[in-house]
């Protein structure tokens, strides 16, 4: 549990912090514009999923949105 929640990227940094990564090597995905712009705010790549809660057009600032799981790793592999 952090102080602050989405959409503020705190989670996230401490999180990086203390699994001892690299923003680089992170990313976040999620179904909502909260985690995408978390996401952002922590400078971290994002991946937004069509089947979660939120309508796509609310996710369209992230750097990928997949319609199902196996988009994922074509992602993974490409970054």
């Amino acid at each position: 549990m952090f102080p602050e929640q989405k959409p503020s990227p705190l989670p996230i940094l401490k999180t990086i912090e203390k699994f001892q990564t690299k923003k680089e090597n992170t990313l976040i995905i999620g179904d909502s514009n909260l985690d995408i712009e978390a996401g952002k705010a922590a400078g971290i790549k994002t991946v937004a999923v069509t089947y979660g809660y939120r309508q796509k057009d609310l996710l369209k600032d992230a750097d990928f949105i997949i319609d199902n799981f196996e988009e994922l790793l074509k992602i993974i592999e490409e970054i």
